[in-house]
């Protein structure tokens, strides 16, 4: 449970540790200030430490729609912009009628899709794949880009 106080939010033992600290100074046996700095720290010990941290990971998805035309076994690069060390991706639809489709990186460590159709193919085909971006450490991820592609292949 998480309540707000001005604009900070904290747990209900927190919140409750707050209230008792402020009715021990009314306590005889707490004006010894060693005695007082000692409870005080092995309460709050106890109870901050078993407040838990509420992390939440707002995973935001994003859609984007590609109609691409290819003559029979065109080798197809679409270059995404993304180059970060923990940004990666990964086909979640494949194609029935391909001989590549893949997500990989390039030479400047760019994530790129390929896509090539079978030498004998002529028809349509679908693909989609994501790439994930936005690494917070915590909850992985944050952004999800989905990419599909509708290929034409004449």
């Amino acid at each position: 449970m998480v309540f707000s106080i001005g604009n900070n939010k904290i747990c209900y033992a927190k919140a409750t540790f707050l209230k008792f600290i402020a009715s021990l100074s009314q306590l005889n046996c707490l004006k010894n200030m060693k005695t007082r700095a000692l409870t005080l720290t092995l309460l709050a010990s106890i109870v901050f430490t078993s407040c838990k941290k509420e992390t939440e990971n707002k995973l935001v998805k994003y859609y984007s729609t590609h109609q691409i035309s290819l003559a029979q076994s065109e080798l197809y690069v679409y270059k995404t912009g993304f180059s970060g060390d923990e940004e990666g991706g990964n086909v979640t639809i494949q194609g029935k009628n391909h001989v590549l489709s893949e997500v990989t990186r390039d030479d400047l460590s760019e994530i790129v899709y390929q896509y090539q159709p079978k030498p004998d193919f002529v028809g349509k085909d679908t693909v989609q794949f994501m790439i994930e971006s936005g690494w917070n450490g915590v909850n992985g991820y944050d952004k999800n880009y989905y990419h599909n592609f509708y290929f034409e292949i004449e």
